[in-house]
């Protein structure tokens, strides 16, 4: 009994190591730059202004990114993201996505921490 009980309480420990280390790494700005990218693709308006400083703000850019741009050109600008380059100093963040073809890499995206959670910025 005493073996089953050293082995529940090892594996619940891991358990809560995995998923705090899971909850940091999908919130680290590259990752929040990829919901982003994923919101804009899905046509996620919701998704998209949760992950801004200003959801109200970001409501205007979302719904002129969908009026500019068509499905195919989205997928294509966002779709083809390789990967991205982040630089964190405190509470901010850059991180500029690298595009398989890189004439259309963008350019940098700032983010800021808030309540302990990246947002964009701008």
């Amino acid at each position: 009994m005493k073996k089953i009980c050293v082995v529940a309480f090892v594996l619940i420990i891991g358990l809560v190591f995995v998923n705090c280390a899971k909850t940091e790494i999908n919130n680290s700005p590259s990752a929040v730059i990829e919901q982003y990218y994923n919101a804009l693709l899905k046509e996620d308006a919701k998704a998209y202004c949760e992950l801004h400083v200003d959801p109200n703000d970001a409501l205007k850019w979302f719904n002129l990114a969908m009026s500019a741009n068509t499905k195919k050109d989205r997928e294509r600008l966002f779709g083809q993201i390789e990967r991205y380059e982040e630089t964190i100093d405190g509470d901010k963040a850059t991180v500029r996505p690298i595009h398989k073809e890189d004439h259309l890499s963008g350019g940098q995206i700032q983010l800021k921490k808030v309540n302990g959670k990246w947002k964009i910025d701008e």
